[in-house]
């Protein structure tokens, strides 16, 4: 992992083949007795960026979607069994 240290309004940039993608620290503060740093991505439209736990989520839905059900099996094994 590559460990960037930025004050606000700095920025760094990513590029991914022929695009940029510029990540600019916007706030640094407290809140809630928590640090908190906000980022603003800029970044072509068609790039998806989510949170890490939509981004988890959206995974594990995939992989559910992907799994066998085991009464789906059962059922599949029934059906050729009577052929």
């Amino acid at each position: 992992m590559l460990m960037i240290s930025r004050k606000k309004n700095e920025y760094f940039v990513i590029q991914v083949g022929d695009e940029l993608i510029r990540v600019t620290v916007t706030d640094i503060g407290t809140s809630s007795s928590k640090k908190q740093v906000q980022i603003g991505v800029d970044a072509p439209a068609e790039f998806k960026i989510w949170r890490s736990e939509l981004y988890e989520a959206i995974e594990e839905n995939k992989k559910a979607a992907l799994a066998p059900k085991s009464s789906h099996t059962k059922q599949l094994g029934e059906l050729l069994a009577k052929k």
